[in-house]
């Protein structure tokens, strides 16, 4: 579909809306959004709300990108990442002030899509493409938990999750501001989830944001309130990929702090876990399991500096051939690590190529990328342009 250069969404929600063949009131009415807010929307005269853009892109059934003419944040020529970003600081910020110009759904459909969403985010590594439904769907659930699911755990939970989505999403793009306050808005709504689960979930990616940062005596307080949390939860998939997960983490942190019996301790204890429970990646969207041992056992090693050893194990492992895209992603960005340190620099850059390729948006905000690529670009006296082109695609 063609698009001028000031061509805004209202413009292009009346231009799909005629394309399928609707009037502004039967959009309005199949959406659950008040007619005259459609109405002004499509004419300049209000702006569009994430909620109201969701609503209408799931009725017209195409992606929200297509309404808000979404690129990659970082582009030449389009939004920066703070102004993409945007609708969720906004939604955080509304957790208490329900839409009134939308009819949020059932509590299933919501929390369908979140599970939709989360996986994208948490498994396949999309980012900035799901702004907008993410945006959309805290506007419905703030709706839900203040009028008539109020006392529907269910809406609670999916709450939460959404608000750890948004944290994680954060994470991913390092906007750790807006990861602190979405994780903060999943404390509030896991209260009235009634799950231990969810609270040990949150104090879970607590604990994860303090090891990245460093604080390690913190996390592993917080580790161990989210163990002890999870332990009261009924014995399943849930509790052992969360309980998994955090030794995975905290593998990794004692080896970049050079605890080499707390890393094989940590291994060994989510190894155990795994060995139980079998491949579990839809649990939590933790990916957890034995594949994600063994790509973690992998990392330890790069942390460890032991390059030779990594790419060694590396080369043995055998992926199944759809996995969690994100953590795909981030072991081939450490098998670049490693092969760069080695002086591999041709391995190197074809595994930051290959973890573009699975996990693009990850990849390129992950500081292990950046570094990898400053240190290829400070070894080479001419730099090739696949190189070069690369560093431009990151931003160095």
């Amino acid at each position: 579909m063609p698009a001028g250069g000031d061509d805004t969404t209202g413009d292009r929600i009346a231009r799909y809306r005629k394309l399928r063949g609707l009037t502004q009131r039967g959009l309005a009415l199949r959406a659950n959004v008040a007619y005259g807010t459609l109405t002004k929307v499509e004419s300049g005269h209000a702006v569009a709300q994430p909620a109201v853009v969701a609503a209408v892109a799931r009725t017209l059934g195409i992606d929200v990108d297509r309404l808000t003419e979404a690129v990659e944040p970082g582009a030449p020529g389009g939004p920066s990442l703070d102004e993409r970003v945007e609708p969720l600081r906004d939604a955080l910020d509304a957790y208490d002030l329900p839409a009134d110009d939308i009819e949020p759904r059932s509590v299933e459909a919501v929390a369908a899509d979140v599970d939709a969403v989360c996986r994208r985010v948490m498994r396949d590594g999309v980012l900035a493409p799901v702004v907008g439904m993410l945006s959309g769907l805290l506007d419905e659930l703030v709706a839900l938990v203040h009028g008539h699911a109020a006392k529907d755990p269910r809406a609670w939970m999916a709450l939460a999750h959404a608000y750890r989505c948004v944290q994680q999403l954060a994470s991913r793009l390092g906007l750790r501001d807006l990861g602190a306050v979405a994780l903060d808005r999943m404390s509030w709504a896991a209260g009235g989830a009634d799950d231990p689960i969810v609270e040990a979930l949150r104090l879970h990616e607590r604990a994860h944001e303090h090891l990245r940062s460093g604080q390690h005596h913190h996390a592993h307080r917080l580790q161990k309130r989210a163990d002890s949390l999870a332990e009261s939860a009924p014995v399943g998939a849930e509790r052992a990929a969360l309980t998994g997960h955090g030794h995975l983490a905290a593998s990794v942190h004692a080896a970049q702090d050079g605890e080499v019996d707390a890393v094989e301790d940590h291994l060994a204890l989510a190894g155990e876990l795994a060995t139980k429970v079998g491949e579990v990646p839809d649990a939590l969207w933790l990916g957890f399991g034995p594949t994600n041992v063994a790509l973690h056992e992998v990392a330890a090693l790069v942390a460890r500096e032991r390059h030779q050893e990594a790419v060694d194990t590396a080369d043995r492992l055998r992926l199944p051939s759809r996995f969690d895209a994100t953590r795909v992603g981030h072991h081939h960005m450490d098998l670049g690590r490693a092969h760069a340190a080695l002086g591999h620099h041709e391995r190197a850059l074809r595994a930051l190529i290959e973890a573009r390729r699975i996990a693009p948006q990850v990849t390129r905000f992950h500081p292990t990328t950046r570094r990898t690529v400053e240190q290829l670009l400070m070894a080479k006296r001419r730099v090739p342009e696949s190189l070069a082109g690369y560093a431009r695609w990151v931003g160095v």
